[in-house]
This record gives structure tokens, C-alpha cells and sequence, in this order.
């Protein structure tokens, strides 16, 4: 495999909750600024949107327009809030994983009770360090760091 020089296109689907997490977070990477269009709205896609611009992406526009301005992540102040979004708080984790910085990501008290274990582990087995309650359950510490493949 070779890295891409450069990713540029137009795709258009349908508002989706799993895509919409994924293209924020995935603009928020990217080098250059990102036009997105036709974004699910929903308290899960908002938790997301939030805890990337507490990281400094900047956003313009609404949830059927939004342009994406990224810049490199920046160790937030205060913990960081999920909601009640599984999703968001799996998929930030693994991002937030790779910074070499400390961050706190908490939820409401039923995300609070789900398991974290499942991704904790892999991502502790690639070099970032974790604390959670029991080893297991939200509010959980990250603490960043080059990741190393694992098999």
C-alpha cells in the first residue's frame, strides 16, 4: 500500500448517523478545510461535533452545509462530554489515543454503565495509557501516545 497524495471528490448520501460521526472526525484530520453536506443532526452527532471543536476544529455553516477547518488537536482543559453516545465516545478514543496528550472523556450515567473495556484494551496493547473506573467504565483518562500495529 501507498499513502494518498491527495483525496478529492463529491459523494452524496443520504443523512446517516454512522456516516455523519465518521466525516466530522475524519475532516477534523484532515490537512486541508472540508465541505460536508446533508449531516444527521442528533444529540450523538452533536456530542461528536463538540468534542472536536473543544480540540480547536473550527466549523461554519449548519448540519446541511458545514465547512470544516482543522488544525492539529490541542489538550483540552475539561473533561470531555459524550452524552450518551457509544459511538462518540469509542471513536474519540481511539483518536484521542494517538495525541500525545491528556484528555477525559465522561458520559451520562448510562453510557457511564456500558463496558469500555473492549476498546480500551487494544488500544493499551498499542501504547496509549488508560485510566477508567473499575478498568472498565466511564469517566476514563487518556493518556496519548504514538501507536505501535498490533496483530
Amino acid at each position: 500500500m501507498f499513502p494518498a497524495k491527495k483525496v478529492e471528490g463529491a459523494l452524496s448520501v443520504p443523512p446517516d448517523k454512522s456516516i455523519t460521526h465518521r466525516a466530522l472526525i475524519l475532516s477534523a484530520l484532515a490537512e486541508t478545510e472540508s465541505t460536508l453536506y446533508n449531516l444527521l443532526r442528533c444529540l450523538d452527532t452533536e456530542r461528536t461535533h463538540d468534542i472536536l471543536e473543544k480540540l480547536g476544529t473550527r466549523f461554519e455553516g449548519d448540519w446541511e452545509k458545514m465547512k470544516v477547518f482543522p488544525k492539529p488537536f490541542a489538550e483540552p482543559i475539561e473533561p470531555l462530554f459524550c452524552g450518551n453516545s457509544g459511538t462518540t465516545t469509542r471513536l474519540m478514543s481511539g483518536v484521542l489515543a494517538s495525541y500525545e496528550m491528556f484528555t477525559v472523556l465522561y458520559g451520562d450515567p448510562s453510557l457511564s454503565r456500558r463496558p469500555m473495556r473492549r476498546v480500551i484494551e487494544p488500544l493499551e496493547m498499542m501504547g496509549a495509557r488508560f485510566m477508567a473506573r473499575q478498568n472498565n467504565y466511564l469517566p476514563m483518562a487518556i493518556k496519548g501516545n504514538h501507536l505501535s500495529g498490533i496483530s
